[in-house]
């Protein structure tokens, strides 16, 4: 059965601005905060109730790995939506961060 080709997308401003550079500029924001103020990084992340950690070596490397996944959604939303116009394309990555983020939050929130 042939598929039929994705409809052209034509994003609207606010779509642009808060897609193609709110959301990189905080993911790399994330990253930052992650790999350099590790410290700032667990009191904004976690509970209230929960005292920030000493960064240990084992906090450390999962905050690398942390950083790493913020500067590839900041590539991935910066670079790849971008690059193509493809409905598609678009509603897959939007997508996947949507479910990322709610559950980024939840975390957050100590759902």
């Amino acid at each position: 059965m042939a598929s039929q080709p994705s409809t052209p997308l034509k994003p609207s401003l606010l779509y642009t601005i808060y897609f193609l550079t709110f959301e990189p500029l905080a993911a790399l924001g994330g990253t930052y905060l992650a790999l350099f103020n590790p410290t700032r990084y667990l009191r904004g992340t976690l509970p209230s109730t929960i005292p920030t950690p000493p960064i240990s070596p084992l906090i450390y490397s999962l905050l690398v790995n942390i950083g790493s996944l913020y500067f590839l959604f900041a590539v991935a939303e910066g670079v790849v939506l971008r690059l193509t116009r493809k409905r598609s394309v678009w509603f897959a990555v939007l997508g996947a961060f949507c479910v990322t983020d709610v559950c980024h939050y939840a975390e957050v929130l100590g759902a």
